[in-house]
């Protein structure tokens, strides 16, 4: 999944579904805004949900986020049986997944010939990460609550465990 956002201090919005649900399940996000590879350094972990959901939140893409294609990584992890709450590692129960967001300056809207530009080296990234990255665009941001997703492919797109 990719979708682009402009750093700002309009919180982006995000809602998780996951089918199965346990009480002991959680949520966690990281962001690799400085694009060194690794979920570490101070402000990544964008979130942490409390046991069992829902899970829900927001979080800011702070101004020093690199522009371009930036990692997100969400990992649900049963903490009842072998946690692992970190971004890396394994864990008995639950699932990693990652996507891309893509950070752009402000001022760049979604038409702009710099941001399809943007999109399609994203494209290229991603088809060599993961066969199952997924084009998507959330616009506008900063937004009022209220947005628009545009996808490459038509279908349902959910976290499942």
């Amino acid at each position: 999944m990719t979708t682009t956002h402009r750093p700002c201090k309009q919180p982006w919005a995000f809602t998780i579904t996951v089918n199965n649900n346990y009480t002991t399940d959680q949520v966690l996000i990281w962001c690799d805004w400085n694009r060194d590879g690794d979920f570490v350094d101070a402000g990544e972990n964008v979130y942490a949900s409390v046991l069992g959901g829902a899970y829900s939140g927001s979080f800011i893409v702070p101004t020093t986020a690199s522009i371009g294609a930036v990692r997100m990584r969400i990992r649900l992890t049963d903490t009842a049986f072998g946690a692992n709450t970190t971004p890396c590692g394994v864990s008995s129960y639950g699932e990693v997944e990652d996507y891309t967001l893509n950070v752009v300056a402000a001022g760049i809207t979604e038409e702009s010939d710099e941001a399809k530009e943007i999109a399609d080296a994203n494209r290229a990234v991603e088809s060599s990460v993961s066969l199952e990255a997924i084009n998507l665009n959330v616009y506008p941001n900063p937004n009022n609550g209220s947005f628009t997703i545009k996808a490459l492919h038509e279908g349902t797109y959910y976290v499942d465990e």
